[in-house]
């Protein structure tokens, strides 16, 4: 089901979260390091910036799909989401993680989406929720599988940043980020507070649940 978005600022780790569960979406300006945490990244510092993103839903089983769309003062975007390739018992090759409707360097919006129930034996819950990776889901399988790749963010859950983004303490508990992007960004075109530069950076984002 789509849930709404809130925007959670985290230039200066200043969090905007609301009473309301919901899916977050998460900006990091100037991230002190790259995400980390077994997260494909190459941004940090000034004029980068991380995505990330957290479900607090209630009685959900994480982030299916992300559609966000970039904003004027974002100059360069890479889509980071967790995606592999996992050979299953019987050495057939299954995707796993955001493969669908996945974007590529530069587009706008930023999208992503899980497999439906039933393309893939290696359907992945609680994306936004908790922390995982390919090499337990595989290791998981009711027989032997292994991850082939390629690989983006074998892991997520965090911590990222080098440790100075660690859980979303929302309304229905404790949840774990999940990396879905990066770039780089115009820090001229982010207006005078954090309510301009969220909008010159994510204005909107649609998400599944």
């Amino acid at each position: 089901m789509i849930r709404k978005i809130f925007f959670a600022g985290l230039a200066a780790l200043l969090l905007a979260t609301s009473a309301n569960a919901a899916t977050i979406i998460g900006v990091y300006l100037d991230p002190p390091s790259t995400a980390g945490a077994g997260a494909t990244s190459t941004r940090t510092g000034a004029g980068t910036f991380h995505l990330y993103g957290a479900d607090d839903n209630a009685g959900s089983f994480g982030i299916a799909t992300y559609s966000i769309s970039l904003g004027p003062a974002v100059t360069a975007s890479s889509n980071r989401s967790p995606v592999s390739t996992i050979s299953d018992s019987n050495g057939d090759n299954q995707s796993a993680g955001y493969s669908m409707l996945r974007s590529s360097t530069n587009a706008n919006p930023m999208t992503g989406a899980e497999n439906l129930p039933g393309q893939t034996p290696f359907l992945i819950k609680g994306l936004g929720q908790t922390a995982g990776s390919f090499a337990n889901v595989a290791a998981a399988a009711p027989q032997p599988a292994a991850v082939v790749g390629p690989t983006t963010s074998g892991s997520w859950g965090g911590p990222y940043a080098g440790g100075s983004l660690v859980d979303l303490i929302g309304s229905t508990g404790v949840k774990k980020w999940v990396f879905l992007g990066e770039g780089a960004y115009n820090p001229a075109l982010l207006g005078p507070n954090l309510t301009t530069a969220l909008a010159a950076m994510v204005p909107s984002a649609t998400t599944t649940v």
